[in-house]
């Protein structure tokens, strides 16, 4: 069980929970901590890092194409 203020782990019984103080009301749920913001978002940056370092490797220069000098005939 964890609390549904701070996400810490309580104990069966708990009343209290030890890290925020928030009363813990009747029927605890029992679930998953929520995620901080902060590693979801750090997490978000590393699947796009990851998918625009595929489209760079795969598309040969899609996101930094190379510029191809075009010669006019003489």
């Amino acid at each position: 069980m964890f609390c549904d203020g701070c996400g810490t782990v309580l104990q069966m019984g708990q009343r209290f929970c030890s890290r925020c103080g928030k009363e813990i009301a009747g029927a605890t749920v029992v679930g998953y901590p929520q995620r901080s913001r902060v590693r979801e978002h750090i997490r978000l940056l590393g699947i796009l890092w990851l998918a625009l370092s595929a489209l760079n490797a795969v598309g040969g220069g899609l996101v930094h194409p190379r510029q191809h000098s075009v010669r006019s005939p003489a």
